[in-house]
This record gives structure tokens, C-alpha cells and sequence, in this order.
């Protein structure tokens, strides 16, 4: 850097860095990062596009190791900027499909595993160009924001620390819907802990629950489902990053598809039953009807009807006594 280290007039794209000319790559790096967490890219784009070309024109610069003097107004040719540019890009994009990888095939065991994975892809020697960075940091917001998988809920809370996203919220801007989630998501933790520890271990335990492949079977499973809405309805976007919020959709849906079911199982044995119970009831319908037609017939027919007269020893026909008329009786007394 000797043929750098000269007497004469600071380049302005290091002036805006607030470098002078024997500013090393690392330390360009350092100011740019420093200057980057003073500027909002979405609410100020003009102060980003000059700071981000003060950084592209200082690190050609330091790359070619050329004097200050010849270039009192350098210039980045428009191609080598983006040939830069895009190997950054390439490179950040290639390690965020190994670190992919890693997550997907392993999943890390708890939230220390997942920091010491993301922090040995930070100190990887590719990602210490800015850009390349840049680019690895809006790919794990990404990651993040497309919803949960298994690990992410241990990878949330170390990306937050490694990128600063708690104490640096509108850098989240850059990263777009995805930067909108991961905002939103901080803010809905940070109003978590503030919960009693009664009703926030109430809550944990429902963050954990949704993760599992069936649903809990803990007391009142009415009881159970509403209250995971109303935790998912409080916390919507931090639980899309930390858990399987869907899974509360699939439960209500396999539990009203199970209601329904039982009602319809439930009405099938009453019919069974019912029809054989009406059977029974038929039968003895008929032989009630049947008994009292004929006890209603012995009833109504007449002692003797229809009975032959008898005959005495001789063959004669025995008659019954005979009434003597009024008549017949008054002359006798006479």
C-alpha cells in the first residue's frame, strides 16, 4: 500500500467514507458499515447509491493500488462494478444454498448449535466482501420470513444478535416483505417478554405444541383450539417464523370433519336401534289387537247359543222350565 501512502488531495469517494489515502479494505469495509446503519436505502436512496459507490470506487481503488494523483477523479468502469457486483451476489447465494443444506439435513439442536453455525458462515473468508454479506443477510431473512421449518425457531433469536436487527430495525427495510415479517416478527417478541412468566410459559408451551404432528391431548380440546387462536392471532408474525402455525388449521378442519363424522355414526346406531325397537313394538302392537278381538268375541256371544238342546234317558227332548204368563197365573189362583 506504500505507492498509496502519498501527499496530495483525498479522493471523494473516500471522503465520503471519512477515509484518508492510506485507508486499508478492511478499513473501507468498516466504514461502510458504520456509515450504512446512519442511512435508510427505502427512505433515503440517494444517500445509499452514493455511499454504496464511495465503497465499490474505494475497494477498486485499494484492489488496483493505484497513487491518488493520477486519480484525483477516479472512476469504476461501469462493467467491472457489475462483474463485482454479481460474483458477490454468486458467492453469498452459493453459501446460503450449503447453509440451507446444513438446516435442512440437521437441523440444529438448540439455539447455541444454530448460532455457532450462522456464525461460522459470517466468518467465512467469501462472505467478507459487503456485498457478498449484504446478500447472505437478506437470504436468511428470507429463509426466515417463507415460514417455519425445523430449527428456524433455534436460528430466529442468533440471526436478531449476529445482524443486529433488534438495535438496527430500519435496515430491515432493505430486505423488503421479507424485512416487513422479520420487524414485525422482533417487535411481537419483545411484547411477549413482557407477558407475566405464568401466562408467557402458557404461551411457550403453545409454540411448542404446534410444532408436533397431531394435536394435544391435554383437558378440554375445545378449550385447547381456542386458545392457540388467540395466541396465534396475538403473535402472527413471530409464530410464522418460530412454529407451524398451520398445523391449527389442520387440527380445527380433521376435528369438525370428526365431529361430523361421530353426529353421522351417532344417527346411524339410533336408526339401528330404532328400527328394532319399532319392530318389537310392532309385533306386540298386532298381538294386543289380535287378543282383544277375541276376548271381545267371547264376550259379546250369549250362554247357550248356538248349543243343541239335550236329550233326556228316554230320547225325549228336555225343556227348560216354563214361565206360566201373568194370565194363567191369576186364574189358578182363583
Amino acid at each position: 500500500m506504500a505507492t498509496r501512502r502519498l501527499e496530495g488531495e483525498t479522493p471523494e469517494f473516500l471522503q465520503v467514507l471519512g477515509l484518508d489515502n492510506d485507508a486499508s479494505a478492511r478499513e473501507i469495509r468498516g466504514a461502510y458499515a458504520r456509515q450504512l446503519k446512519q442511512i435508510e436505502p427505502a427512505a433515503q436512496p440517494e444517500a445509499f447509491q452514493e455511499l454504496r459507490e464511495a465503497y465499490e470506487f474505494a475497494l477498486h481503488w485499494v484492489a488496483e493500488d493505484v497513487q491518488p494523483e493520477r486519480h484525483a477523479e477516479p472512476a469504476t468502469p461501469e462493467g467491472a462494478r457489475q462483474s463485482q457486483h454479481a460474483n458477490a451476489q454468486s458467492t453469498a447465494r452459493a453459501m446460503l444454498e450449503e447453509f440451507k443444506l446444513s438446516m435442512g439435513g440437521q437441523p440444529p439442536r438448540d439455539t447455541e448449535d444454530a448460532r455457532l453455525r450462522l456464525r461460522a458462515a459470517l466468518d467465512d473468508p467469501r462472505l467478507q466482501d459487503l456485498d457478498a454479506r449484504f446478500t447472505f443477510e437478506g437470504g436468511i431473512a428470507n429463509l426466515l420470513a417463507d415460514g417455519w421449518r425445523p430449527g428456524h425457531q433455534h436460528l430466529f433469536g442468533p440471526a436478531v444478535l449476529c445482524f443486529e436487527w433488534r438495535t438496527d430495525r430500519p435496515r430491515l427495510k432493505a430486505y423488503g416483505h421479507s424485512g416487513t415479517i422479520i420487524d414485525k416478527a422482533i417487535g411481537e417478541l419483545e411484547i411477549h417478554q413482557t407477558q407475566p412468566p405464568a401466562q408467557r410459559e402458557e404461551q411457550r408451551n403453545v409454540i411448542r405444541d404446534l410444532r408436533r404432528e397431531t394435536p394435544p391431548k391435554r383437558g378440554d380440546a375445545s378449550y385447547s383450539t381456542e386458545f392457540m387462536r388467540q395466541v396465534v392471532a396475538s403473535y402472527p408474525n413471530w409464530l410464522h417464523v418460530v412454529t407451524h402455525t398451520a398445523n391449527l388449521t389442520l387440527w380445527q378442519e380433521d376435528g369438525l370433519a370428526a365431529s361430523r363424522r361421530s353426529r353421522t355414526e351417532a344417527w346411524q346406531r339410533f336408526r339401528k336401534r330404532a328400527g328394532v325397537v319399532g319392530l318389537c313394538l310392532l309385533v306386540l302392537l298386532v298381538a294386543g289387537v289380535l287378543g282383544w278381538a277375541l276376548l271381545s268375541e267371547g264376550e259379546a256371544r250369549p250362554q247357550g247359543v248356538g248349543a243343541p238342546p239335550a236329550d233326556d234317558a228316554q230320547g225325549r227332548m228336555v225343556q227348560g222350565p216354563q214361565e206360566t204368563p201373568p194370565a194363567s197365573r191369576g186364574e189358578d189362583a182363583r
